[in-house]
């Protein structure tokens, strides 16, 4: 199939809605997982040991199958046949628990298929605007907003349907949320490209600079030491405030994520400015954290509230924008592989780095 890049305005809002509705379900289902697992009466009666090792395995493996479908992508399967797979095996997952049948097998099909899901929708997204990389930075965002979105109605969501089936409900929700995504990848599958190695999109027409290898490297270690620092900083920031304060970075990031996502779409400009003036605002709020007054002081909270801000603002630009260079300039041979170690090496090695310490 020859790969055409006329339909990729089609592609990408069936994409980006595949991805919101993913999100809804796969945060619908981890918010009531532990409580279903450790509930003796209704749920699966584990004690609670056991729901938090299982808990704390599924994440594991969720960050390990990105990886895996990202090679599935690249190397076998194809970005599409992929992106399809790991819905199918969400899908099966979440209607397994929702019929209480064997939890460990469910929670293993929806921790591979998020996975691959995962993996494989950044490096279609990577292929549909292969051509048009003038708009990747504003549909990274745009993107980026949808999953929050999603994530945000998570809780409403599986609350929804917990209140009218019980736990039944809250999985047939996150069933639901992913067979929506999925019917969203069906509506515009065939005009999807699906590039493995040996077909690559323009792997005979261009040679991938050796600087792709450098860009990967570095973006990946500066995302890993602001995960790692930052998750730390703001943790003990949030322990200081009040709860309301908790949602100043939310708000800020879904705002800020939104609006420049639709800016960059329509008002095109160099990607790297942009990660420059990101991690600008990570200093200046991170060097300006040591500043911070006295808990009990009356402009404490004015502070927390605006330093909670510029960590939603900085939160809002790093991910979406060092996906976008990526997806730019890395090997297209790779661009699922790649994708999946920016969105799981990371959060993988700033997760075990915070758990050790």
């Amino acid at each position: 199939m020859e790969v055409s890049h006329s339909n990729y305005l089609h592609n990408f809002s069936f994409l980006a809605f595949a991805r919101f509705f993913e999100s809804m379900g796969y945060y619908a289902m981890r918010a009531v997982l532990v409580l279903y697992l450790t509930d003796v009466e209704n749920g699966a009666g584990v004690d609670q040991e056991n729901a938090f090792e299982l808990y704390a395995t599924f994440t594991t493996f969720v960050i390990l199958a990105q990886l895996a479908g990202g090679f599935l992508s690249d190397l076998i399967l194809g970005t599409a046949r992929t992106l399809l797979i790991g819905g199918l095996c969400a899908i099966v997952g979440y209607l397994m628990l929702a019929a209480q049948f064997d939890h460990y097998l469910a929670v293993g099909l929806i921790a591979f298929g998020s996975g691959c899901f995962v993996s494989s929708h950044w490096g279609i997204l990577g292929q549909v605007f292969n051509q048009y990389k003038n708009k990747l930075d504003g549909a990274m965002l745009l993107v980026y907003f949808l999953i929050n979105f999603g994530a945000l109605l998570s809780g409403i969501v599986a609350g929804y349907g917990m209140n009218l089936f019980s736990w039944s409900g809250s999985f047939m929700a996150a069933f639901v949320a992913q067979l929506c995504g999925l019917l969203c990848i069906l509506a515009t599958y065939r005009k999807l490209p699906s590039c493995t190695y040996s077909r690559s999109i323009a792997f005979h027409k261009q040679d991938t600079p050796h600087t792709s290898i450098i860009w990967v490297v570095a973006i990946l270690a500066l995302t890993v030491v602001i995960t790692l620092v930052g998750d730390l900083d703001q943790a003990d920031m949030i322990g200081k405030t009040s709860v309301q304060y908790v949602y100043a970075p939310i708000a800020t990031m879904m705002l800020v994520l939104l609006l420049l996502g639709l800016l960059f779409w329509f008002w095109s400009c160099a990607s790297t400015p942009k990660l420059i003036v990101a991690v600008a605002l990570y200093l200046i709020g991170y060097f300006g954290s040591g500043l911070a007054p006295a808990a009990e002081h009356q402009w404490f909270m004015a502070y927390a509230l605006g330093y909670l801000a510029i960590v939603g603002l900085v939160e809002a630009l790093m991910f979406p924008i060092s996906m976008s260079i990526l997806l730019q300039r890395t090997d297209p041979r790779f661009i699922a592989t790649t994708a999946a170690a920016l969105s799981a090496i990371p959060a993988g090695i700033a997760g075990l780095i915070t758990w050790i310490v």
